[in-house]
């Protein structure tokens, strides 16, 4: 498999950089974005240019990480979205298409091209289905990359990177629009057929004196969802001194908890770091736990 490299992935960029103005937001958009063209295969054709070419794609592999494409109708997952814009403009994404920074579009690294997500910024709770058409983002803990109009729509454009829940559109999960009723014309001649009845009419007298309408109640400002506490969960293990081994190596890195949960009928022993503050230092945070030799590390919220 034959892979072009466009741009160079940049870790470990956290909350400070971020804050240092626009120039290092558009390092933080654009550095974790990488074309990837895979070679020819045996699939069908696009239905309109502007999708490319239908493509789920064979497994392929980006800086040691492989990837395996499929198709999952029932994908629902929460991560943090980064985006791309200009540097990308006008040229071709993973399947072919040409990526337009203005459209509402998006990269993922395993779902089919073209296909619809659904992703919703959990911090402000606003939403946008967007179609995929390109691989990426290849850094750890970032779940899809989207065009900078769609990140500007989303409300996170200046911030870089946002908490968000990826939902597939499709109709296996019921987002599929139902067919117009019609009404069979048995049940439009009975309606036609229904006896006509007088109705009686009482007059009745106006009030004496006019009383005033109550004052229109004044709807209450629209307060945006609270913000999901975010942590980064290292490991689960059936027992406990393994978590508690892991816990005390993490200990360097901020405060660590053990949390326990029930699957199946069995204990399981969560450790995890946090409760972090923002997605920039959750981002920060998870690169230095996987660079540590964390490698399957990964945001969770509550």
């Amino acid at each position: 498999m034959t892979f072009r490299r466009i741009a160079a992935a940049l870790l470990g960029i956290g909350a400070a950089g971020l804050a240092a103005g626009c120039s290092e937001t558009q390092l933080v958009a654009h550095g974790v974005k990488e074309i990837v063209a895979l070679s020819p295969e045996p699939e069908p054709a696009a239905t309109t240019p502007s999708s490319g070419q239908y493509k789920v794609g064979k497994p392929y592999q980006i800086e040691g990480v492989w990837y395996y494409p499929k198709a999952d109708p029932t994908y629902n997952v929460v991560g943090l979205a980064s985006w791309y814009g200009a540097d990308f403009h006008g040229k071709r994404t993973a399947n072919g298409a040409i990526y337009d920074m203005n459209a509402l579009t998006a990269a993922h690294k395993t779902l089919p091209m073209p296909s619809k997500v659904r992703v919703t910024n959990l911090d402000n709770g606003r939403s946008l289905v967007l179609e995929i058409n390109d691989r990426g983002p290849f850094v750890n803990g970032r779940i899809i990359d989207l065009s900078r109009r769609s990140a500007q729509l989303l409300g996170f454009e200046q911030r870089g990177l946002a908490m968000v829940r990826v939902q597939a559109v499709s109709p296996e999960n019921g987002l599929s629009v139902a067919e117009r009723p019609v009404t069979p014309p048995e049940e439009q001649e009975l309606a036609g057929a229904a006896p006509r009845t007088d109705v009686a009419v009482n007059p009745i007298d106006a009030p004496a004196e006019v009383v005033p309408a109550p004052p229109l109640a004044t709807a209450a400002p629209e307060l945006a969802p609270p913000a999901p506490a975010m942590f980064i969960q290292a490991g689960a293990f059936t027992q406990q001194d393994n978590a508690g081994r892991l816990a005390q190596d993490l200990s360097r890195f901020g405060v660590v908890r053990i949390v326990e949960v029930e699957r199946d009928g069995r204990i399981f022993h969560r450790v995890r770091l946090g409760p972090i503050a923002t997605v920039e230092q959750a981002d920060a945070l998870l690169q230095d736990v996987i660079r540590s030799g964390h490698a399957q590390a990964h945001l969770v919220i509550e």
